[in-house]
């Protein structure tokens, strides 16, 4: 008892020395979407904590100032009442008694309840050392980013009424492709095919004046909106897109979709933002977890499944290795946990934590996305202590942090991160007042990410070259999506509405005056990573030779273009392969393929069922 009264006591020592530091740190964030209290009441209902311990912080280590302080309003500049140095120094010696001694609480609980109160990292936990800083960016002007178009359609005069969520969305069979673009007002669909973009429907919905999100389940949209400040009904919505045309142009608020097709599915305040993946629908509460849906029956009247009771501020799905894992954001947890939930759909199954990331102090889980080939996580921390963070998970089981970065500008102008996406070699980052960025990730193993390419939506909307603001709060670039057929990148900016980008990717190969050149164009159904091309030629007669022609580390509902110059005068043969057996489409998502050999296309298929589809071309006898 003597030798634990010790160690108790040199903990505390250097609790209290650190308490001087990390309190005075404390700052507005996203814990302050709902107070402590609230948050104290979830963690009671969850089972997490129990009546004594409920009743321990409310009446002995906190105030009512402090356990009921919100946000009000997307800004950072409000200050979080903080702890006085005496109630945080005996909060800390009761989390570290309930943890690691009588071990009545467990550490992740313990760990949350840190960060909610701002007390920092306990004196047994050492940070791993990683490079942490902004990168490097040696490209001109935009960099490998050119501007499509843009649209201002419902300009920002107040607080809290802003551009938020956006995704994407092309019918299955037609070249036309929109942007689904949260606001204020609701969802708004934009014909952004051509450089008119054009705004053929605003569906109204009530709430959503801070947070709203939306994402595609084939051919709906799931809408998710809070606001816990607001008296209005914040609830989740579904649309029936499939009245949008496939191929002609319809009119500014021509309003195609029937009032039939647009449905209220109720949850109010619980869709912080919204996730799909595979028929699943992810509802994410930023602090009272991630309730999961069933969409295959009937996508108009979800099933819902469960709830995972992680803090779930954003989640994200990766199928990595024939297995389907659920990425959580766990907000003030300071960690991202991964889930596998492969087997969801069937009896008895039960939800339990694979592997997560390290505990961070004092940082916000905010979001996160998978490198294509299921190796790298980047995660997005929002309370500005660090930007990005990109772990090895080679094992699923324990993530290995590689390194932390920001922005090229980031040691003069400190903008926040906030959502990303990955297509390929690129991370696509909304950074906030700092616009949209491009990081080349190919080399992220190494420890070398640059930056290579931006558009201001925020400081330079026009383009004219002027920077004519600050970089404060949380305005600016808010969300990206990466998934059109097309290529095009949109960008929603809270100030400055939707922005369409392209890529400008190097031109296509020259081959030599022996050689064609063989172009293949393949977007992915949900389960990108089952597909896989391999093209053989053939050796006279001794059978086929296999060929290292084209990568297979294909993303989710991404489009990949690759080429390759082959000999005029040889047989080919190309196996498009799905390892699901299901093909491209269109059970999980609108897939398809086209090759184009020596500028005429040879194979344009939707792949819908199957393992494989054999393409031979060439000179073949």
């Amino acid at each position: 008892m003597r030798f634990k009264s010790r160690i108790l006591g040199s903990l505390l020592l250097a609790a209290l020395s650190c308490m001087c530091l990390c309190v005075s740190l404390a700052s507005a964030d996203m814990g302050m979407i709902r107070s402590i209290r609230k948050r104290l009441n979830t963690l009671l209902k969850n089972e997490k904590i129990n009546d004594r311990q409920y009743n321990n912080i409310i009446d002995k280590f906190s105030t009512d100032e402090i356990l009921d302080a919100e946000m009000g309003e997307h800004n950072l500049t409000i200050s979080r009442p903080i702890l006085s140095h005496q109630l945080a120094y005996a909060l800390s010696n009761w989390l570290i008694n309930e943890s690691e001694i009588t071990n009545q609480l467990d550490v992740d609980t313990a760990d949350l309840l840190r960060n909610l109160f701002s007390l920092g990292a306990p004196t047994s936990r050492v940070a791993p050392s990683v490079p942490n800083g902004p990168v490097s960016a040696l490209y001109a002007d935009t960099g490998v980013v050119k501007l499509f178009a843009m649209r201002n359609f419902k300009p920002v005069f107040s607080a809290g009424k802003i551009y938020n969520g956006i995704w994407g969305y092309a019918p299955e069979a037609g070249s036309r492709e929109y942007a689904l673009q949260c606001n204020y007002e609701g969802l708004n669909i934009l014909d952004v095919t051509t450089k008119n973009i054009v705004k053929v429907q605003t569906i109204k919905m009530a709430g959503g004046n801070i947070w709203r999100d939306v994402a595609t389940h084939s051919n709906y949209a799931y809408i998710s909106a809070q606001d816990y400040y607001s008296r209005t009904m914040n609830n989740v919505w579904v649309v029936d897109l499939s009245q949008l045309s496939s191929s002609l142009a319809q009119a500014e608020n021509s309003n195609p979709i029937s009032k039939d097709k647009i449905k209220d599915l109720g949850y109010n305040s619980l869709g912080h933002t919204v996730n799909v993946f595979g028929g699943l629908l992810f509802l994410n509460t930023a602090s009272e977890g991630c309730i999961i849906f069933d969409l295959r029956i009937d996508p108009m009247n979800p099933k819902e499944l469960m709830t995972y009771n992680g803090e779930c501020h954003d989640s994200y799905v990766k199928k990595i290795n024939k297995r389907n894992i659920l990425f959580s954001s766990d907000g003030n947890s300071g960690s991202w946990r991964l889930l596998d939930i492969t087997r969801i759909r069937k009896q008895g199954f039960q939800l339990e934590i694979l592997g997560q990331t390290a505990t961070e102090f004092n940082v916000y889980a905010h979001e996160s996305v998978v490198s294509d080939d299921g190796k790298t996580l980047f995660a997005f921390e929002e309370s500005n202590r660090w930007d990005i963070a990109a772990y090895d998970i080679s094992n699923l089981v324990n993530p290995r942090l590689i390194m932390k970065f920001q922005w090229s500008g980031d040691a003069k102008f400190n903008a926040i991160v906030h959502n990303g996406f990955v297509r390929g070699k690129y991370l696509h980052v909304a950074y906030y007042t700092a616009g949209y960025r491009v990081f080349d990730i190919s080399d992220v193993s190494n420890r070398n990410i640059q930056e290579v390419g931006k558009y201001e939506t925020y400081l330079d909307p026009d383009g004219n070259g002027i920077l004519d603001k600050n970089i404060v709060k949380m305005d600016g670039a808010w969300n990206v999506y990466v998934g059109l057929p097309s290529g095009k990148v949109l960008i929603a900016d809270t100030f400055y509405g939707t922005f369409i980008v392209e890529i400008d990717e190097p031109t296509s190969l020259e081959c030599s005056p022996k050689q064609s050149l063989l172009k293949s164009v393949i977007k992915t159904d949900m389960h990108g990573s089952e597909t896989k091309i391999v093209l053989r030629r053939k050796r006279n007669k001794r059978g086929w030779k296999k060929l290292k022609a084209f990568q297979n580390n294909f993303g989710n509902e991404v489009t990949t273009t690759q080429e390759k110059c082959l000999k005029k005068n040889k047989c080919y043969k190309i196996a498009i392969i799905d390892e699901g057996e299901d093909g491209i489409c269109c059970a999980f998502g609108e897939g398809k393929y086209t090759f184009e050999w020596n500028g005429q296309t040879i194979k344009d298929s939707t792949f819908k069922d199957g393992r494989n589809e054999i393409i031979t071309f060439g000179i073949c006898k």
